[in-house]
C-alpha cells in the first residue's frame, strides 16, 4: 500500500548566491519500501536506479527479496511489486542499467553483470588492497564501443580506470588509449582542454583524467585543483551528466539545514548550489514521526542522476520511504533530459517554452526526434541514425513504429510544442 501519494508536489528552493531555481518534487511516500537491517552488514533498500525511458524508479529490497517499481507519467503514480529473483549485493549502490548489462557503482566498487545479473566482474575495496591501495572513486561516465560498453572514473589517487562489459580492468595510460581509440575527436579536444587546465602531460600519462571540458576527480582533489570546496561531503559520491556536469546531494540526517545539492559545470563554477533541498521530507530532521517510534539510527538514501542531469532520490524510513526528483531546468539544455521529461502544463512547461525558442532548427529537430529514440526507433534518415547510434542510452529496436506508439501525454505534448515551434519559424507547412 502507498501511504500519503504525491505526485508533483513543488517544493522551491533558491540556489544560494545564485539566480538558479530548483524544484524538489515529492514523488510520493511508499509503506511497502521501509528501512531495515540484518546483521551484520545487510541494509535494505539497497539497488536503486530509473529507467527514464519507461518513467519507472527501482529500488531493491534484498532482505525480503523484493523489488518495487515506482512508475510515473501523466496525472498518475503507480507502485509495481515483484519477486527479486537473483541478489546483487548493490549495499545501497548507484546502479546503471546500460544495454543489457548493469554497471554497481560506489564510492569504493564497481561491478559489472550480464543480462541475468550473472557477476561479471566486481571491484571492491579488498581488490583495491592488492592494487597498492587503488579504489574507484569520483564520478563515474560512460562510453559505447562496437560491442561492449566502458564505465570511466578516477581510481583514488587521480589516476584514470575503467571497467568493460567483458569484465576488463583498465588502468592509467591504457585508459588514455582506451579514450583516443571510442573517440579521437573528442580525445583531442580533451589535450587541448588538459593543456589549458596545465594537466596535459598528467593526461596523456594517465595520472589525471579529462574527457571533452571536464576534470574528473575526486572531491577533496578537486579542491586541491580548483582552489575551493566545490562539494560539501569529501566521503559523498561525485555523479557526472553526459555534458560533463559535476552532481553531488548531500544529505543530514539530523537536520535538513545541513543539506545541499550542487552542480559544478567544466570551470569550476557553480551551475546550482541549493541548501535545504530536502525541506520537504518527513524523516530528515525529525526525533519522532510518530509517538514512541523513532527513525532509523542512521541515513539510508540512495542518488541517481540521469545521463541528461535529471536527478533521483529516496529517503528510508522505519514506516515509509519518501522518494523525490528533481527536472534538469540548469545550465545548457539537455536534449535527452527535454525528451524524458516531456511536457507538463505547469512551471517546467513555462521553462520547456523558453528553451525551444532558443534552440537552433537542427536542435528541435533532434528533440523532436529524441522522443522516439526513448523507445529505440531506427531512423531510416543517416544522420539521425548515426546521432543516436552514439548515444550511450540509446537501444535500437527494429520493432519500433511511430506511427502505432502510444506516447505519455507530457511526451506527445512536446513532441506537438516543437512541431508549433517548427511551423512558426516557417519549417513546416
Amino acid at each position: 500500500m502507498r501511504k500519503l501519494l504525491l505526485p508533483a508536489v513543488m517544493l522551491l528552493s533558491l540556489a544560494v548566491g545564485y539566480t538558479q531555481e530548483v524544484r524538489v518534487e515529492l514523488v510520493g511516500r511508499f509503506e511497502d519500501i521501509k528501512f531495515k537491517v540484518m546483521e551484520p552488514m545487510m541494509i535494505t533498500p539497497s539497488g536503486f536506479w530509473v529507467d527514464e525511458k519507461r518513467q519507472r524508479i527501482i529500488i531493491d529490497d534484498e532482505i525480503d527479496y523484493q523489488r518495487f517499481e515506482i512508475e510515473w507519467g501523466g496525472e498518475k503514480v503507480r507502485l509495481l511489486k515483484e519477486e527479486l529473483k537473483k541478489i546483487c549485493w548493490w549495499m545501497g549502490g548507484d546502479v546503471y542499467p546500460i544495454g543489457e548489462y548493469t554497471f554497481g557503482v560506489r564510492n569504493g566498487s564497481v561491478q559489472v553483470r550480464d543480462a541475468h545479473y550473472n557477476r561479471i566482474v566486481c571491484f571492491s575495496s579488498a581488490d583495491g588492497e592488492a592494487l597498492h591501495g587503488l579504489l574507484p572513486l569520483g564520478p563515474v561516465f560512460f562510453l559505447k564501443g562496437k560491442d561492449r560498453f566502458y564505465s570511466v572514473f578516477p581510481w583514488k589517487n587521480g589516476s584514470a580506470g575503467s571497467v568493460d562489459t567483458d569484465g576488463r580492468i583498465y588502468m592509467g595510460k591504457e585508459v588514455i588509449e582506451l579514450l583516443r581509440a571510442l573517440d579521437p575527436e573528442k580525445y583531442e579536444a580533451s589535450v587541448r582542454r588538459a593543456e589549458e587546465l596545465g594537466l596535459r602531460e598528467a593526461f596523456e600519462e594517465g595520472r589525471a583524467l579529462v574527457w571533452g571540458r571536464t576534470y574528473y576527480d575526486t572531491p577533496e582533489r578537486l579542491h586541491e585543483y580548483w582552489g575551493e570546496w566545490l562539494f560539501r561531503s569529501e566521503a559523498d559520491p561525485i555523479y557526472a551528466d553526459e555534458q560533463g556536469n559535476l552532481y553531488q546531494l548531500y544529505l543530514n540526517f539530523e537536520e535538513d539545514v545541513g543539506s545541499e545539492f550542487a552542480v559544478v559545470g567544466p570551470d569550476g563554477e557553480y551551475l546550482v548550489r541549493v541548501e535545504h533541498v530536502a525541506k520537504g521530507s518527513e524523516i530528515l530532521g525529525r526525533e519522532y514521526r510518530a509517538e514512541g517510534v523513532m527513525r532509523p539510527p542512521y541515513l539510508v538514501y540512495g542518488v541517481y542522476v540521469g545521463f541528461g542531469g535529471n536527478v533521483y532520490f529516496y529517503v528510508a524510513g522505519y514506516e515509509y520511504t519518501e522518494v523525490f526528483r528533481i527536472r534538469r531546468t540548469w545550465g545548457e539544455p539537455s536534449i535527452y533530459a527535454l525528451a524524458v521529461n516531456g511536457y507538463t502544463d505547469d512551471w517546467y512547461g513555462e521553462y520547456v517554452d523558453g528553451v525551444l525558442e532558443k534552440m537552433s532548427d537542427e536542435e528541435l529537430r533532434l528533440l523532436r526526434n529524441c522522443v522516439f529514440a526513448l523507445y529505440g526507433y531506427v531512423f531510416k534518415d543517416e544522420s539521425l541514425r548515426e546521432y543516436f547510434s552514439e548515444q550511450v542510452w540509446y537501444e535500437p529496436d527494429p520493432g519500433v513504429d511511430p506511427g502505432r506508439l502510444e506516447l505519455p501525454p507530457e511526451r506527445r505534448r512536446l513532441v506537438e510544442r516543437v512541431v508549433q515551434e517548427e511551423r512558426k519559424r516557417g519549417l513546416r507547412k
